[in-house]
């Protein structure tokens, strides 16, 4: 529960806990962002400071998460928390965020209005990780749309449609068809229409109000 997940945060914060603090807030922030409950996106600001000057290794995941408050209209404040994610994945070369968010920073570029720095973005983070991260394919398919690139948009989604089914991951596969779907509007609005219906359907049955 939220209110649990509240007051375990606030205990470890007011104990000067860091680990456990950033654990907490990079696990409910990711399950917040999934399901539209914003506050734990918060959590994740407060504690970058601390965890910039200690240096922390969850600092990248903290400030990626944090640049999701494009989702409550902060759009320059996305941007920055967003770039920093970026030097610092850059910086400590680390391998990847948990969950496969390291693409997050794209979607604050695309809620900003600069889609070429959002396809950038993924195209690097695909590149770094040898095609492998699936979320990532998915913020790649919306870049393109949003970039006058629909073509390769189209070729894209349909395989990562297939790809996110395989996953059996209700939230991978709900973003992959919405995407797809953005993708087919243009050329095939039937087909689209279908792709976004099914993907609400299985939002919507997962919990997983971020889409539906």
């Amino acid at each position: 529960e939220l209110a649990s997940l509240r007051a375990a945060f606030r205990c470890a914060v007011d104990a000067s806990e860091l680990d456990d603090a950033a654990v907490i807030a990079t696990e409910a922030g990711f399950l917040g962002y999934a399901t539209d409950n914003l506050e734990p996106l918060a959590w994740a600001e407060e504690l970058i400071p601390v965890a910039a000057a200690r240096a922390h290794p969850r600092l990248s995941a903290l400030q990626a998460l944090a640049g999701q408050c494009w989702m409550q209209w902060r759009t320059e404040d996305a941007v920055r928390f967003s770039d920093s994610a970026a030097r610092t994945l850059s910086s400590t070369q680390q391998p990847h965020l948990p969950f496969g968010i390291q693409g997050l920073p794209g979607a604050a570029y695309m809620a900003s209005g600069e889609p070429h720095r959002a396809e950038q973005w993924y195209q690097s983070c695909l590149e770094l990780h040898s095609g492998e991260m699936l979320l990532d394919k998915v913020g790649l398919v919306l870049a393109l749309v949003a970039t006058g690139n629909p073509d390769l948009a189209r070729e894209l989604g349909a395989g990562v449609v297939h790809e996110a089914d395989r996953s059996d991951n209700a939230y991978t596969i709900s973003f992959a068809l919405m995407a797809h779907g953005y993708a087919l509007f243009d050329v095939d609005p039937v087909s689209a229409i279908e792709a976004f219906r099914r993907g609400a359907d299985i939002a919507e049955r997962s919990g997983n109000r971020a889409i539906h």
